[in-house]
């Protein structure tokens, strides 16, 4: 049996699955930049924390000082990394990181240009 579901359904599908893992329930938004020894530049970065240093995900916000990164980083950015496994890669492959992006802006209201899994 084929079932077809539309973009819109499959769109409330994926954030009805992203709102009900538990490792997403309650997180704490933490601001912190660190100095990336390797890449000699300062990092700002907003972690999502259900516990005290252990981030859920990580924002890393256009950087207020591009000296120093490389442009393919820079382009790369705002970019959210997801450190829960979540699947949704492995479900929907390459579609999986525009679910994620709308459900995170709307969510956070925060903008992503990448997001790693």
């Amino acid at each position: 049996m084929k079932y077809i579901i539309s973009e819109s359904n499959l769109n409330k599908v994926v954030k009805n699955y992203l709102e009900s893992i538990p490792e997403f329930e309650n997180l704490n938004l933490v601001y912190d930049n660190f100095f990336d020894w390797d890449s000699g530049v300062s990092v700002d970065v907003i972690f999502f924390e259900s516990s005290p240093d252990n981030p859920e995900m990580e924002y890393y916000p256009v950087q207020s000082n591009p000296e120093g990164w490389n442009e393919i980083d820079i382009e790369s950015h705002p970019l959210l990394k997801i450190n829960t496994e979540i699947n949704l890669d492995k479900i929907l492959g390459d579609k999986a990181e525009k679910y994620v992006k709308d459900w995170f802006e709307e969510k956070y209201e925060l903008p992503v240009k990448t997001v790693l899994f």
